[in-house]
Order: C-alpha cells, then sequence, then structure tokens
C-alpha cells in the first residue's frame, strides 16, 4: 500500500510539472540570435574644405535587396585581414545583435567574415571611364559651372584628368570614354537629403543617376562622380570618395563614386583626391596625428602646394606616393620594386616616382620590417611634372602599417613615429628638412636593423646604400676563397701570403721622393708628407716602401702620391751621423733629409722613432733592413 502511495504522489507531481511548462517557457526571457547580414562592404572617405582639419572614414554594407546601411565597427576586427583596405569592395558576411527598422541603419557589427562566392576585382588598367552628374537640389536653382567646363575637367590636356591620372599612372590607365550630363533637378530639397550633422549619401546616389538613368548606360563607366550645385552637410560640408554596389541598367557592380559640392570640384586636385579614395587609396599623412600635412601626397596636403592656382581648375593635385603606386594600385611593376634580402647591403640608384626617364630602374624600395606586416617605402621625388611645386627635391621615406586609418606615415628625422605631436618632437612638420633625406644623410631603424643611407644625387633620381639586418662578414658558404657582391668583402679560408713585408699606405706628398726615403708631416701642407728634416723630428711618420705586402687607400690616381709604409720590415736610408748602427738600434731621423741615424737618447727620441735596425752599418751611408714601430 505504501507503495502505491509513494507511485501516485509522483504522477501528481509529474502532471502538475507538465501543466506549468508551456507558462514557465513563456515567462523565460528569450536569448537573443544574432542576425545574418550578406553584401558587399565599402569605404566611404569624407574630406573638409581648405583649413578646416576635417576627414574621416564609414564602412557601409551593400545587400543584394538594395540596401545599402552604415556599419559601426570595432577596428579589433579588422585585424586578423590585415587591416580594413582588405575588406573594401568585398563580399562579407555579418552579424549583428539586431536589424534597424530600416536602411541605412547603422549595424553594430559582432563579427565579420569574408564570402566566397562574388565578382572579383577587377585590374586596374587601361581605359577607366567615369560619368560626371550633374545635379540641382529641387530649391536652389543655381549651376556653378557649365556643362563644358566638367567635359573639359576630364580631358587629356594638363592639368585635365585623364592627362593627370595617365601620367601618374605611368600610362596604366587613362580616362578615355568619360563623359558629362548636363543639369538636371533632384526630386526634393535639399533638407530632404541631409538633417543636422547627417547626409543620406544613399538618397542623393539614388536620385541623382536615377534624374539622369535615360541618359547614361551605368555599366559603360567604372565610375560616378555625382556634382550638386551646393555645400554638403552632414558630418562638414565636405566632399566624399569610395565605392557603391548598385543595380543600373539591370547590372550590379561596384562603382567607384564621389560625392562633390562646388568648392570640390572647382579644384582639380580635390576631385583626383576623391577618385584617389574611388580606386580604394586612404590618406596619408606625417606621425603626428593630423591628416592633410604632407605635401608629398595628393592623398594628404593638397593646399599646401598651392598657390599658384591654375586660372579654370583652382588647385592642382601633386603626385602620389609609392605606397599607392606600388603596393595599392599596383602600377608600379615587382622588377622595379626594390626589396632586400635579409642580412645584405645593396647599393641601388631609385628613379624619381613621376615621370621616370628609364623604363627598367627602380621607382622605390619596400623594406618589411622583420616579424610584422609593417614596412617602410623608399622613393626619390624632384621637382617635375604634377610634382613641380612638392617642398624640394628629396628621398623620402615612408612607415606602412595597414592597422591605422592612415597607412602611410612620412619618416621626419626630427619628429617621431608616436603618432602624437608632443614636447618630444623638434617640430610637427613632415615636409622640412627633417622629412627630407638628403646625400650624406643616414636614416637608421637599429630596432630593425634597417639603415638606409643617401649617398649622392643621380641625373633623375637618388643613389641608396640599404643595409637590412646584420650582414655577416667573411660567411662560411664553404668555397675557401670568395669575395661577397653586397660589401666587396674579400674573404679567405687560410693565410694571405704577399711577397712584401709592411703593410703601405697611399699618401700625397709635396716633393718627389724614392723608396727608403724617411718621411715626416708637412707642416706648411696638410694632409701632404716630405723627406724628413733634421735629426730627432716628431713630424716623423714612416719609410717610403719599396715592395710593400698589402697596400691601403689604393683607389684614386697615383700621381702626386708615394707608398708610406706603415708597419713592418721595410729598406731605410741610413747614416752613423750618430754612431754605428747595430741590429736592435732605435733609429730616429737624421739630419740629412730623409735619412735613419741611430738614437743616442731615449730622452731626446721621445715620439720620434723610426724602428728598429734589424742590421747593421758601421760607417757612412748605406740601405739596410728595419722593422717600423709605433
Amino acid at each position: 500500500m505504501r507503495r502505491y502511495l509513494r507511485l501516485s504522489r509522483w504522477l501528481a507531481i509529474l502532471l502538475v510539472c507538465s501543466m506549468l511548462a508551456p507558462w514557465w517557457m513563456a515567462l523565460r526571457p528569450a536569448t537573443a540570435q544574432p542576425n545574418v547580414v550578406v553584401g558587399w562592404f565599402h569605404i566611404l572617405w569624407y574630406d573638409g574644405p581648405p583649413g578646416s582639419g576635417l576627414q574621416g572614414e564609414q564602412y557601409w554594407l551593400d545587400t543584394d535587396q538594395g540596401d545599402s546601411y552604415r556599419l559601426l565597427i570595432d577596428p579589433k576586427l579588422f585585424v586578423p585581414f590585415g587591416g580594413v583596405l582588405a575588406l573594401n569592395r568585398q563580399r562579407v558576411k555579418i552579424t549583428t545583435d539586431a536589424l534597424p527598422a530600416a536602411a541605412p541603419g547603422p549595424l553594430r557589427v559582432q563579427s565579420i567574415a569574408l564570402e566566397q562566392i562574388g565578382q572579383p576585382e577587377p585590374q586596374l588598367t587601361g581605359a577607366q571611364p567615369w560619368v560626371n552628374l550633374l545635379c540641382k537640389f529641387s530649391d536652389i536653382p543655381a549651376e556653378p559651372q557649365p556643362l563644358s567646363y566638367f567635359e573639359g575637367l576630364m580631358g587629356n590636356a594638363y592639368p585635365q584628368l585623364d592627362h593627370y591620372w595617365r601620367q601618374v599612372s605611368y600610362n596604366t590607365i587613362n580616362l578615355t570614354g568619360s563623359a558629362s550630363r548636363n543639369w538636371k533637378t533632384l526630386p526634393h530639397p535639399r533638407s530632404h537629403y541631409m538633417t543636422g550633422t547627417s547626409i543620406n549619401l544613399t538618397a542623393l546616389f539614388n536620385d541623382c543617376t536615377a534624374i539622369h538613368d535615360a541618359d547614361v548606360y551605368f555599366p559603360n563607366f567604372v565610375g560616378i562622380n555625382l556634382m550638386f550645385n551646393e555645400t554638403l552637410e552632414g558630418p562638414c560640408n565636405c566632399a566624399w570618395g569610395g565605392s557603391r554596389t548598385a543595380t543600373l541598367d539591370g547590372v550590379t557592380k561596384n562603382y567607384r563614386v564621389t560625392w562633390e559640392p562646388p568648392w570640390g570640384y572647382n579644384n582639380q586636385g580635390v576631385l583626383a583626391h576623391e577618385m584617389g579614395h574611388g580606386w580604394g587609396w586612404p590618406h596619408s599623412s606625417g606621425p603626428y596625428g593630423a591628416t592633410y600635412d604632407s605635401r608629398w601626397d595628393v592623398m594628404s596636403d593638397l593646399w599646401g602646394n598651392c598657390p599658384p592656382y591654375h586660372p579654370t581648375y583652382g588647385c592642382v593635385g601633386q603626385g602620389t606616393i609609392s605606397y599607392h603606386l606600388g603596393v595599392l594600385a599596383p602600377w608600379i611593376p615587382s622588377s622595379r620594386i626594390f626589396v632586400p634580402a635579409l642580412n645584405t647591403v645593396t647599393t641601388i640608384e631609385i628613379e624619381r616616382l613621376h615621370q621616370p626617364l628609364s623604363g627598367t630602374s627602380y621607382l622605390m624600395a619596400r623594406i618589411p620590417i622583420p616579424n610584422s606586416s609593417q614596412f617602410y617605402t623608399v622613393e626619390a621625388r624632384r621637382l617635375t611634372g604634377y610634382d613641380g611645386n612638392l617642398p624640394g627635391e628629396a628621398i623620402i621615406i615612408h612607415h606602412v602599417d595597414a592597422a591605422r586609418s592612415s597607412d602611410a606615415w612620412v619618416v621626419d628625422a626630427d619628429g617621431d613615429l608616436d603618432g602624437d605631436c608632443d614636447g618630444a618632437d623638434s617640430n610637427c612638420d613632415p615636409d622640412d628638412a627633417g622629412a627630407r633625406w638628403l646625400p650624406g644623410e643616414t636614416f637608421l631603424d637599429a630596432a630593425n636593423n634597417i639603415r638606409v643611407q643617401v649617398n649622392a644625387l643621380t641625373a633623375t633620381g637618388f643613389s641608396v646604400t640599404i643595409t637590412y639586418g646584420n650582414p655577416l662578414s667573411c660567411g662560411n658558404t664553404g668555397a675557401l676563397f670568395r669575395v661577397e657582391r653586397a660589401t666587396g668583402n674579400v674573404c679567405a679560408d687560410g693565410s694571405f701570403n704577399a711577397g712584401g713585408a709592411d703593410v703601405a699606405e697611399y699618401v700625397r706628398v709635396s716633393e718627389e721622393v724614392s723608396p727608403g726615403d724617411v718621411l715626416e708631416l708637412d707642416p706648411s701642407r696638410p694632409g701632404h708628407y716630405r723627406k724628413a728634416r733634421g735629426p730627432y723630428s716628431t713630424f716623423v711618420a714612416g719609410v717610403v716602401s719599396s715592395v710593400p705586402g698589402v697596400i691601403l687607400g689604393a683607389r684614386g690616381q697615383p700621381e702626386g702620391r708615394a707608398l708610406l709604409a706603415l708597419l713592418g720590415r721595410v729598406p731605410v736610408k741610413a747614416t752613423t751621423e750618430g754612431g754605428p748602427i747595430r741590429p736592435g738600434d732605435l733609429l730616429t731621423s737624421a739630419s740629412k733629409m730623409g735619412y735613419a741615424m741611430r738614437c743616442e737618447s731615449l730622452n731626446r727620441c721621445e715620439g720620434a722613432i723610426v724602428g728598429k735596425a734589424l742590421q747593421a752599418l758601421d760607417q757612412g751611408e748605406d740601405v739596410i733592413l728595419v722593422l717600423l714601430m709605433r
């Protein structure tokens, strides 16, 4: 009976639990499931008007459903990819904690991964046609420039943009096929697209392309310049550049896009800068936290090289840096990029980066920083072509780290790489003499064993010597005798057997001398030597060699020079003026010019010793063998 009662109790408990379970599950808080969104990742850069210093970048996702979302991403999520540029214009999958009610978002990203599907990025070569779309806000009738201005802006005469990009890219790309479409009115007033500190770039893109759709077959173009008749507010009165994925005329593709206010397209350099963002290039800068401070790059301080201004196209852009041309584009072929092998010393000529005359010489050096993805670039800049208004002619070095928003920082000798401008820096100018590496100057990264020595100015560039790592002197290669190409060192695994018995050096002489003459410094001609004059001369330096075993200072012409024996055994002209000479006697200079004699007193001979006699001389004058001493 007891067993029956216990069983009945358990059955009752189970029945109650089963009845309460739905209520319990309903009352439990639901676990948020991440939302997955797939689309194309794009970087949009914005640039404020001259003097504002305003700049930044935004990240966007264009989905297959036609929605565009702004992304809020912790920069740490870019680290596995080596920096955000690796994601630009790539198809990605993101997870987010919640989807907004409607685009443009924003989406707060929890994770991001590359999708394997998607179109490959087209090569940046050949014709790259852009279309200029002129769009007026419905409440602003002004037309700041006529259609003919924009048609000319894309032309092939200096400083029009087809001419500019042909020259900057070494004729790798051109803007052939570009077009411009006349002013048309947007469906909304300016206030519809801009509210407070926000700007609806997607609406501007969609509406501006829509009103021109009947006149443009968009798939024929790689890029779209959206030209507006009034300033673009939002985070600043900015010009914008980057890319978007759009379906136009039935074709979905990635377009390079700029959004231009009047101050942007009125200056050729601004449009070149924003088109550079369209190519996918970030800003470059000095190492001080400012963006627009490097006059070496159109992607940094454009305005520092103006005036002069072009009468039609305003401030004209300078060239760009080798990081963009040789790594991101890339328009410099690998055969013209010098990458040093570890533990080597190499002297090369780097030709000027823009308008080079040779078709084969190096245009840049790329020096990897060991145990990292960072590197240095070395380039030669000369005042030619679009570089005509640079701060000067010099070797320019950049430190590149793709984890920064400005990948390339100018290496400034009177600054540092700490990323700020503080009292530890002599100044904060990446354009001054400290940033211009000239002949006789050497950049040294001691921690990474990297040295760049500027040797000389050449006809169209600079000669530099690059030391990378710790070059081994006479490393063991298995050969008994070897000459190192990089250093010129001669190495042997045995003894050096020479016919002579002294070490001699070529020196300049101020009079005719002959082997065996004792020489002294010529006090009347610094840097020259003459026959010793007078006994116990403290100017005594050595003896003219007869058959040296080793010769130093052999470069250059021998005229006006003599081989001065410094160490070893050498024949010497001697006289018994100081008494007979016995082997072991110390010798000093004699009163007869160029001769040696026995030293009678050590006190008198201090600082005037020629050497120690190895042969005897009883009387008169003769040539005896002497061991030179110091």
